[in-house]
């Protein structure tokens, strides 16, 4: 059986005016690939959610951007898409078994030596057997990379053919993937008087995809616990989370109360996002109830991530208020009635508002 020690490999050190071509508006410095999420570096929490939410709708975000090598110092040897068209410690896992630094930088795989640029290998012990194959056609890709001292390395986005990444195009896909999932004998509800993201929000609750803690333990996501992290009783379902948690609740008793309907007769997602929560509503006004009860969902979804990804809890009157404001806002801006919404109704007899 024969032996092959680590080895270092040469690649021609380019001049200094070599330039990887730019990619656009997306570049390292601003982001650090996960093996599974994308974390920005301002807000980590925020971009991991995101990026679940979007695996989850069929998107690979994350495996969406290919790194090009400039000075190696941003890219992640094994576990960012670089090279080769795919990871490689998916190419050569027993490779990356080996190496003793899983998570190191290209740039921190070699050196400069006399103007050549040098791979170096720190494996856990001598390469044998099948090994010293795996690591020779490692070798042979790496042959035509070229390390550039003066050039950062860059990302570009598979889904946009010119490589820039862009909200707007994101933003696209995963309406397009969010509203061409449900059957075509499945109407999709939308009000135009909310953003599309609340209307996304409401489809994905209604189709129990929202990334509740019962539903990433499903996916086999490891956590802590289950239980809900409002209430702390019971595990976080989607139904939970909504409608059935003390604190879901208390905002609904809100909500009806301050519409002048009653008690609270709606138990489910469904009573409340397609039925208007049960409410006995003028028909003048319901398009604007359901406007305010799909913002009220929002605002207790949006509530529930601020506890868990930021260890802030808002009161219950503040949420409220925040409701009104942003249900007012949001109807007289789309509905385009400015002139016939008047605040003061709106806030102390909401159904005297017609438009």
């Amino acid at each position: 059986m024969r032996e092959l020690k680590a080895k270092a490999t040469k690649a021609t050190k380019p001049k200094p005016t070599d330039v990887v071509a730019s990619s656009g508006n997306l570049s390292a410095p601003q982001f650090d690939f996960q093996s599974s999420t994308l974390v920005a570096a301002d807000d980590p929490d925020d971009i991991k959610r995101v990026g679940d939410e979007l695996e989850g709708l069929g998107l690979e975000f994350v495996s969406s951007f290919v790194g090009e090598v400039g000075n190696g110092n941003d890219i992640r040897f094994w576990v960012d898409i670089w090279v080769g068209g795919v990871r490689l410690c998916d190419l050569f896992p027993r490779l990356y078994h080996l190496d003793r630094s899983k998570e190191g930088r290209v740039a921190e795989k070699g050196k400069w030596v006399d103007n050549i640029w040098c791979w170096e290998w720190g494996w856990v012990r001598i390469l044998r057997g099948r090994v010293c194959d795996d690591f020779e056609d490692l070798q042979a890709l790496l042959q035509n990379v070229a390390i550039k001292v003066d050039c950062r390395d860059r990302w570009r986005w598979a889904f946009q053919e010119n490589g820039d990444f862009t909200v707007k195009v994101l933003t696209k896909l995963v309406e397009e993937k969010t509203l061409n999932v449900a059957s075509e004998d499945e109407a999709t509800i939308w009000n135009k008087w909310v953003p599309k993201k609340v209307n996304i929000f409401v489809w994905r609750a209604l189709q129990g995809r929202l990334p509740v803690r019962e539903e990433l333990d499903k996916r086999g996501i490891d956590l802590d616990t289950l239980l809900c992290p409002s209430c702390g009783d019971m595990v976080e379902s989607c139904s939970h989370c909504l409608v059935m948690c003390n604190f879901a609740m208390s905002v609904w008793e809100k909500i009806y109360s301050w519409w002048k309907i009653g008690i609270v007769n709606a138990f489910s997602i469904e009573e409340f996002f397609t039925s208007n929560g049960n409410a006995n509503i003028p028909s003048h006004s319901s398009r604007m109830w359901q406007a305010v009860i799909w913002t009220s969902g929002y605002f207790i979804w949006k509530e529930r991530n601020e506890r868990v990804f930021k260890g802030k809890a808002s009161s219950l009157n503040k949420i409220v208020q925040d409701i009104q404001l942003k249900s007012f806002e949001w109807i007289v801006r789309r509905s385009g009635k400015k002139n016939e919404m008047n605040w003061q109704h709106w806030l102390y007899d909401p159904v005297r508002c017609r438009i």
